[in-house]
């Protein structure tokens, strides 16, 4: 990814250089500042326009419904990735530890890069989004609460 990030940066420069100004003006313009999600190999970004991605997405979603022969049918959206990525890295960046085994980051300023990293002036729209943490363990967690049922830790309360 930063390998293609950096060719969008250098082709957004090759670009302004030879005049081609349009690419960057407008309401559907590429902002050369962002570091978008999707790049080619070529360094251009495949969606510019969130209706492009969504538009997409509800074709490949119709699709499946249709030809497919699914017990459920597909309805998720791709706004949907959202949650789950700032949940996914809020808890990543919780877990990370220092050389001494010490948390690296305080839970605000976890919340404060999430919230840097989807874009939200407020850190309340964040929190809206990892409320879907409570409701959806780790693997971690998962991996404990089997590992009690199984009794794994009977042996180890009379040690403690």
């Amino acid at each position: 990814y930063q390998k293609r990030l950096e060719k969008f940066k250098t082709w957004c420069k090759e670009q302004a250089e030879v005049g081609n100004t349009y690419l960057f003006e407008g309401d559907d313009a590429i902002n050369p500042e962002l570091e978008y999600l999707f790049i080619t190999q070529s360094g251009k970004p495949m969606f510019t326009r969130l209706q492009d991605f969504t538009g997409r997405w509800i074709e490949i979603r119709n699709t499946a419904n249709l030809t497919q022969d699914l017990d459920h049918p597909i309805v998720g959206s791709i706004h949907n990735l959202r949650p789950t990525f700032a949940v996914n890295i809020f808890r990543h960046l919780l877990n990370k530890k220092d050389e001494y085994g010490n948390p690296s980051i305080t839970p605000d300023e976890a919340l404060d890069r999430v919230s840097a990293l989807l874009g939200h002036e407020d850190r309340s729209t964040t929190i809206e989004y990892l409320k879907i943490a409570q409701d959806m363990p780790s693997a971690d967690e998962i991996y404990e609460d089997v590992l009690d049922y199984i009794g794994a830790f009977d042996d180890l309360e009379g040690l403690l």
